[in-house]
């Protein structure tokens, strides 16, 4: 890499600068969840101190080698870090736990290797061992940042998976699908993995000479249009109402518990009797707010009960069964309305849905038409 920093210094010190202002951002919030927008704050502080450990290497560390190693090895939180932010947001108070701990071993070896193997030695070999290193091409050298890439990956997709265990068992407990997504966050974990792989092939381009056909100032310029991005997505996040529910860990392994019925069958078929009785008596499919622990109150049945008598005796998840009955009853105001004028957007929200899409996916899935195609049929029909 060349020493020409004049082209090069100010995105980088643009980017430090926006991490470490939306990391302190994050940390003095006092509205939304404080354990997520603080992990979150945590994450963004360990990329701009990497992003300054990379700037370093090349131009400060040679004058101060005793700096060097130290916030490198933050690289090995920022995995785990992504997993906890992930539950902090989709979990109702996520409660750590003593073995999350194992989650750290990686960054406390490295960094007692670092001790060891750098900072206890002489400031001359400090030197000659950072000039190996940035000059080094070996296999060892790019190796360990493929190692560090991989291991940021692993859990973007455990992350990924405790996410659609949330919205699989948020089908099961909410009516509508305001709080079921989750787009943002998935997008905030690409985004992550987007900017993490783009700052290691700022690294591997040291040992590759990629800059020879690529210059370097390009994925810093890229960095810096992700981290705007991700930047904007977070504080628009943090402008709306509260998103998710939230669940406790017990409710997700209940609810996305794929073994048989425990009900007997009699007491099964009496509770099934029970909810279509009340479900056609009181509509209370008309609330746009109902959950399954207030249906389940209102019929006197408990929660884990009531959900696996939907999910076996009618096949359905709680989401599905509910939105069922909306669109019935959806279907016959648009056969039969009160008033003429009623438009389709009024049945919607009468019928207890908020969301047009999802009411469109629902009507086509159960009636297999269209609103406007039923509304239509039904004019021709009462035209004849």
């Amino acid at each position: 890499m060349g020493r020409d920093i004049n082209i090069i210094q100010t995105p980088v010190f643009i980017i430090i600068f926006l991490f470490l202002f939306v990391s302190l951002f994050l940390f003095t919030l006092k509205r939304g969840k404080t354990q997520s927008n603080k992990i979150l704050g945590f994450l963004f502080l360990c990329y701009g101190l990497w992003i300054w450990d990379i700037y370093a290497t090349f131009y400060l560390y040679d004058s101060y080698p005793y700096l060097a190693y130290i916030f490198n090895n933050l690289l090995w939180l920022i995995g785990p870090g992504l997993l906890f932010y992930t539950y902090s947001v989709i979990y109702n108070n996520y409660p750590f736990r003593k073995k999350d701990l194992l989650h750290l071993i990686p960054f406390f070896l490295m960094f007692f290797l670092s001790i060891v193997s750098f900072h206890i030695q002489s400031t001359e070999f400090k030197r000659t061992f950072l000039d190996h290193a940035i000059n080094d091409k070996s296999i060892f050298n790019w190796g360990s940042s493929a190692i560090i890439l991989i291991h940021v990956l692993t859990y973007i997709i455990i992350s990924f998976i405790a996410i659609i265990n949330y919205q699989r068992a948020l089908t099961n407990i909410l009516s509508n699908d305001t709080k079921i997504r989750v787009s943002w966050l998935k997008f905030m974990l690409i985004g992550s993995f987007l900017i993490f792989f783009s700052l290691i092939s700022i690294v591997l381009n040291q040992y590759f000479n990629w800059h020879q056909k690529m210059p370097v100032e390009s994925t810093y310029l890229l960095v810096l249009l992700l981290l705007i991005f991700i930047t904007s997505i977070l504080f628009k996040s943090m402008k709306q109402p509260e998103i998710f529910m939230g669940l406790t860990v017990e409710q997700v392994k209940i609810n996305n518990n794929k073994g048989e019925n425990s009900l007997p069958k009699e007491i099964s078929n009496r509770y099934a009797e029970k909810l279509n009785e009340y479900m056609n008596l009181e509509k209370p499919y008309l609330d746009p707010d109902l959950t399954l622990p207030e249906l389940a109150e209102r019929l006197d049945i408990k929660v884990k009960d009531l959900s696996q008598v939907i999910n076996y005796n009618f096949g359905l998840r709680f989401f599905d069964y509910i939105n069922k009955y909306r669109i019935q009853e959806a279907k016959l105001l648009i056969e039969n309305p009160p008033d003429p004028k009623m438009t389709i957007l009024e049945i919607m929200y009468q019928v207890g849905f908020n969301s047009k899409s999802s009411f469109n996916t629902s009507f086509k899935k159960f009636i297999g038409m269209t609103p406007s195609e039923v509304k239509i049929r039904s004019r021709n029909v009462r035209n004849v």
